[in-house]
């Protein structure tokens, strides 16, 4: 990750540059990212760090094509994110990108394998095979360790687990990057460390570009690298962990 281009380097996943974000408040602007100039690239794991206010989770919407109403360039493969169309944007998020919460988001309702599966739903390459997605999802719960607990519902699960369960449902769709919210902040030291360790095995195992949003120096030091922000602008150059 760095914050300017170099020619020797491999192209970005994600490039930034002049990014901005304003949005109106009691009839005056205000400006929640300030020129922004950064590059994600592929297998890259950042956190980014600031107090309540500073950006993080402005820059994480943007990321994720969740916001596309800013200033400036946000390019994913050298297409400009503000200028695909509704069902590009739709299929971005759908294929390309997995969510991960605090909160976890699950559907109380549905079954284990039934949120992990949820995103298939939503995807517009016709009707699922579910014979294909039962086994895909099989496979992914197996991989965070929840392998027998397919037909509990979210209600009757540990936090670790529901999170868990919500990381196999934003691997479902085999996504090149994982945004994260805070997601080891609602549970305790020792479940927030394994759930750190099996982002470390997506992104050093499959390659997955992880950005995870935290205010605890503890989970950003387990990043390949952190970006601190305060008042929507960088706090500081980007610190690479060794």
């Amino acid at each position: 990750m760095s914050t300017t281009p170099e020619s020797s380097a491999p192209k970005a996943l994600i490039q930034a540059r002049d990014l901005s974000k304003e949005y109106r408040e009691g009839g005056r602007t205000v400006t929640a990212l300030h020129s922004l100039d950064l590059d994600i690239g592929e297998k890259d794991y950042l956190a980014i760090m600031g107090p309540s206010g500073s950006g993080k989770t402005t820059v994480l919407n943007l990321l994720g094509a969740l916001d596309t109403d800013y200033g400036g360039s946000l390019r994913f493969n050298d297409s400009e994110v503000k200028s695909m169309k509704r069902n590009e944007l739709a299929g971005f998020r759908n294929q390309t990108v997995g969510f991960v919460y605090q909160s976890f988001h699950l559907l109380p309702h549905l079954s284990v394998l039934q949120n992990v599966a949820l995103p298939a739903h939503f995807a517009r390459n016709g009707s699922p095979d579910r014979k294909e997605l039962t086994k895909r999802a099989n496979h992914l719960l197996l991989r965070v360790g929840l392998d027998g607990m397919q037909q509990r519902k979210p209600l009757h699960l540990s936090g670790g687990e529901r999170q868990r369960v919500a990381i196999a449902r934003a691997l479902f769709n085999q996504p090149r990057m994982i945004l994260c919210d805070e997601p080891t902040g609602a549970l305790d030291d020792a479940t927030g460390d394994s759930i750190l360790g099996l982002f470390e095995e997506l992104n050093e195992q499959l390659g997955v570009t992880i950005v995870l949003v935290t205010h605890d120096q503890v989970v950003a030091d387990r990043a390949h690298s952190i970006l601190r922000l305060r008042d929507g602008r960088l706090d500081s150059a980007p610190e690479e962990e060794s």
